[in-house]
């Protein structure tokens, strides 16, 4: 399961993952090219995000852990 909180966003959320393997987070447009956004991973399931150099829009934070694959919609909105 992901949680992407908040949603909407004025740049700065939070992922997180249960049961955290080998976690690749990617940040792609509505055009569906990937961002080169920094990803922090907290060490405890929850990788922080930082949008806030983005133009106002809707982006997709696309999740990868282990066999499990989810895409989420985030608005970011300043």
């Amino acid at each position: 399961m992901i949680n992407l909180y908040p949603n909407s966003t004025t740049g700065k959320f939070n992922i997180t993952v249960e049961n955290t393997g080998d976690v690749v987070v990617k940040v792609g447009d509505i055009l569906g090219n990937v961002l080169d956004i920094d990803v922090t991973d907290n060490m405890n399931g929850t990788f922080s995000i930082d949008l806030s150099v983005v133009a106002d829009g809707v982006y997709f934070v696309q999740v990868k852990n282990g066999d499990y694959f989810a895409t989420k919609r985030i608005t970011v909105s300043k």
